[in-house]
């Protein structure tokens, strides 16, 4: 079983579904196998985590609406070019591969009180 230090649960990507705009993550305490309270952070900020050796890993919902462990993300670098991916293809776009995302509108979200 992974001992990540974080758990990503939803991705938020741009419109052309190309880079990661934002993600939600979880502090996983692997003594009690919970995840504490969600922050989310930016492309930015999860990369200098990850080239930081904080272990992540995604975490899809099953049919049942549970959590299960999905990849191990990491970030490749191609062509001078950085990417996160969670499948380890050496392909020009981020991917964390089938967590849950935020609506293509999430922008306006931020801006409603």
């Amino acid at each position: 079983m992974p001992r990540p230090d974080y758990v990503i649960t939803k991705a938020g990507y741009d419109e052309d579904h190309a880079y990661l705009q934002k993600v939600k993550r979880w502090e996983y305490d692997p003594e009690e196998g919970e995840v504490r309270e969600p922050e989310e952070i930016d492309r930015d900020e999860l990369i200098e985590a990850v080239e930081s050796e904080d272990e992540h890993y995604t975490a899809p919902r099953d049919g049942e609406g549970n959590l299960r462990w999905g990849g191990m993300i990491e970030v490749m670098e191609i062509s001078e070019h950085k990417y996160v991916r969670s499948d380890g293809n050496p392909v020009r776009q981020d991917n964390l591969g089938d967590i849950e995302e935020y609506p293509r509108d999430f922008d306006d979200e931020d801006d409603e009180e």
